[in-house]
């Protein structure tokens, strides 16, 4: 799975846990990164790499499991 695919999954799994709509900005605020560099990862722009984006993924994931 691409990682543009991961997110996009993830996000919606995270709003379906939630019953609500969630902005790119704030899922960005919640993972601690930009709203620019989270739009980039949806868009499939830019992928996270290294140490700052295992804490952007493991971030996304830990809201499904909150």
């Amino acid at each position: 799975m691409e990682m543009k695919s991961l997110f996009i999954s993830i996000h919606g799994s995270i709003e379906s846990k939630e019953g609500k709509k969630i902005t790119q900005k704030e899922m960005a605020k919640r993972i601690h990164c930009s709203a620019g560099t989270y739009q980039k990862y949806m868009q499939g722009t830019l992928n996270p790499k290294g140490y700052r984006g295992r804490i952007a993924l493991t971030g996304c994931i830990d809201k499904l499991v909150d």
